[in-house]
């Protein structure tokens, strides 16, 4: 494959997988060789020993990923003679079958296809997984701080049943804040061990800049009534930024991204230029995303207006740059979006950030602080410093606690209540309920018919959880929107959220192009389009709120305190950060945190959203309301500072019941089956998942100090 050497990591990498046996954390940049750091010396193990049966299983996050893998693996593996194979829903039957009839060489596998294998083919699996020796997972951070990281964990377990030996771990990762506690993550319990291996190569040079685009109230009053808020000078330097790049345009919000994509294209065309922006992300269909993911591949320049869906490390190729819509989510999404570009040799990985200022003078102080800009150079600063968000090792998903119980009585037929809290729970992921919690949600997922004991006290499905179970849809731990479909004749373009409007004629902007709606079918929810030059905003359904950490606030307030000028914005990002800056001291919040403008007061605490959240809790058991919680500041209704002190004082020595304060949180299901839960049970996951205790009393105790 002409390569002239090895990398420091693969090379560690094979030392530690060939001459020992410890489960292995392997972190390394973007397109730093981390699939060949664990794939060579695996392969070597499979090809010396000869030994039969499946040997190694690849999971990653994306079908589009394993696809993309699968390539790569196929050709590394075409002269050893070792088998390549694919389980996903795109893979055929016959393909499949001839697996689990004659298992050999590696899988590659998401989550999702891991369960369907596990509750179908029960009968195959001590022969399937016998021989199994590794389980490689890629893009570990992805699974961090959602329901499908708990999945794959409680997954991990089942696997080890069905295996002669336990499968060795080989996790692989870009961006990991803290290195113990993704072990703990990993492997609670047995964290000791994980071997970390780290990319001790060269630092690659990163460019950043951010762009500012300050609207006035003459901008506001122009078109009061204009349906977007786009602005025309953004529009045009994105045309002229990535025109004739192959590159990305991340933006967090796929309304968002359409909007743009759509007034880019409309730029090219007023220009004559040929039409080169594409729009890629989760709602659009797999052949629209198929499409636009082999015209990256090509040598075609091209700029994709996408969300997440093209963060993680599918092979596009070389990328020349970035850009990024309004701040990333967090600093992990950050570097993942940056480390997209710059993978040739000599190439600085490129980010272009672009914020848009809509306040005005007699706007509330916290808009007229540009608050999301001051994030965005917060999180350029905390990149510089290496800084990224670290696993929560303790946070509890027990709506998959409910799915796994359901997986698991229909893996085996029946379990007995004690063996399955012993399997899920003591050495299971779920470590932090207890045996009273447990029997708690069995009694409730049996009242509502998801479970039933017959009279020697086996547990088995009841009546709704055999529906449950045999649905397709249960494979995925995550919540899958019911949106309309849109389809051009035979062709699903993808789904949108839609409500029927009083007009006949409607029109949708979707893949970054513009359709008139000619039907709409309610019972089905289909929509068919035909191409049009009418456009309207899409809406879809939103996604997961994004958690701050206190991390990012406290930054931010360093940015406030600074009189340097930050030397990767521009000159409007400049002037938006002094105007900022000047109304920061005008406050007086250098040292005042509590500040009164009119019927509101506003509690600066420079605090994340868990802590944040958790003072809002706290304000509502003293019958105080409030009405908002931003980054770094809380805001509150028909108060006074002299109130906020008198609430608030007592606690500053007395400790925080949580339990107290999640009473106070009426349940929100987020996850899938999170309805199932007692309500009990979800206030104590709530309490451990979004509630921070000792970083509001430090808040408090702040606060009290300040003012003393």
């Amino acid at each position: 494959m002409q390569w002239a050497e090895l990398r420091p990591v693969q090379a560690k990498a094979i030392h530690c997988i060939m001459n020992e046996q410890s489960n292995v954390i392997i972190t390394a940049p973007t397109a730093g060789g981390k699939t060949e750091a664990a794939f060579l010396p695996i392969l070597s193990r499979i090809r010396t020993d000869h030994k039969a049966g499946l040997r190694a299983i690849y999971v990653g996050p994306l079908k589009a990923l394993i696809n993309d893998q699968f390539r790569r693996l196929d050709l590394l593996c075409e002269e050893l003679e070792v088998p390549v194979h694919r389980w996903h829903g795109d893979v055929s039957a016959t393909q499949k079958k001839k697996l689990l009839e004659h298992p050999s060489g590696i899988l590659l596998i998401t989550p999702e296809s891991t369960e369907s294998i596990l509750l179908n083919h029960t009968t195959k699996l001590p022969t399937l997984f016998a021989g199994l020796e590794f389980i490689v997972i890629d893009e570990l951070h992805s699974f961090f701080t959602n329901e499908r990281g708990a999945q794959l964990r409680s997954q991990l377990n089942r696997l080890d049943r069905y295996c002669n030996a336990r499968p060795r771990i080989i996790a692989l990762s870009a961006t990991i804040g803290d290195m113990t506690l993704a072990a703990k993550w990993l492997m609670p319990g047995h964290e000791s061990e994980i071997t970390i291996i780290e990319d001790s190569g060269a630092e690659r040079e990163v460019k950043i800049g951010v762009r500012a685009y300050a609207s006035t109230a003459k901008d506001v009053a122009t078109d009061p009534e204009k349906e977007d808020d786009l602005d025309d000078r953004l529009v045009s330097d994105l045309f002229r930024h990535f025109s004739g790049k192959k590159a990305l345009v991340f933006g967090n919000q796929k309304a968002r991204i359409e909007e743009y994509a759509d007034a880019v294209k409309s730029e090219a065309s007023r220009r004559g230029v040929a039409d080169s922006f594409l729009v890629h992300h989760g709602s659009l269909g797999r052949i629209e995303r198929e499409t636009t993911e082999d015209e990256l591949k090509s040598d075609r320049k091209v700029t994709v207006f996408c969300s997440s869906t093209l963060e993680l490390g599918i092979d596009i190729g070389p990328v020349e740059l970035v850009g990024q819509l309004d701040c990333p989510p967090s600093v992990n999404a950050f570097l993942q979006r940056l480390g997209r570009s710059g993978r040739r040799a000599g190439q600085a990985a490129t980010m272009r950030l672009y914020y848009v200022a809509t306040s005005r003078q007699d706007d509330p102080l916290p808009d007229r602080l540009h608050l999301d800009l001051i994030k965005i150079c917060a999180m350029c600063e905390l990149v510089a410093e290496g800084w990224c968000e670290s696993p929560r090792p303790q946070d509890l998903h027990l709506s998959i606690l409910v799915h796994q119980v359901l997986a698991t009585i229909a893996e085996k037929g029946g379990a007995k209540a004690k063996p399955l809290f012993e399997y899920l729970v003591e050495s299971g992921v779920f470590q932090g309920i207890n045996q009273p919690q447990f029997a708690s949600l069995l009694k409730q997922l049996a009242k509502r018919e998801l479970i039933e004991q017959d009279a020697s006290g086996l547990l088995i499905l009841g009546r709704k959880g055999e529906v449950l179970a045999r649905r397709y849809d249960f494979y995925a731990v995550f919540q899958t929107p019911t949106e309309y479909s849109v389809r051009h004749e035979h062709h699903t373009i993808g789904s949108v959220d839609y409500v029927l409007g009083p007009s006949s004629t409607e029109y949708l902007i979707l893949a970054g192009k513009r359709w008139k709606i000619v039907n709409v079918d309610s019972e089905s929810k289909v929509i068919q389009v035909i191409p049009s030059r009418g456009k309207k905003k899409p809406t879809f359904i939103s996604g997961s709120n994004f958690e701050i950490d206190d991390m990012i606030v406290a930054k931010m307030r360093e940015v406030f305190q600074s009189e340097a000028d930050p030397v990767y914005c521009d000159s409007h990002a400049l002037s938006c950060i002094h105007a900022a800056r000047k109304e920061w001291l005008a406050a007086g919040l250098l040292d005042k945190p509590v500040i009164q403008e009119g019927d509101k007061t506003y509690w600066f605490t420079w605090k994340g959203t868990r802590a944040n959240r958790t003072l809002c809790l706290l304000l509502k058991t003293q019958g105080t309301r409030a009405v908002e919680c931003d980054t770094g500041v809380i805001t509150i209704d028909d108060s006074s500072e002299e109130l906020l002190l008198k609430v608030v004082k007592p606690f500053a020595t007395k400790s925080l019941e949580i339990d107290l304060l999640t009473k106070m949180q009426d349940p929100v299901y987020a996850e899938k089956y999170e309805e199932y839960l007692p309500v009990e049970l979800w206030q104590y996951q709530f309490g451990i998942n979004s509630l921070d205790i000792s970083s509001a009393k430090h808040s408090i105790q702040t606060l009290l100090a300040q003012r003393a």
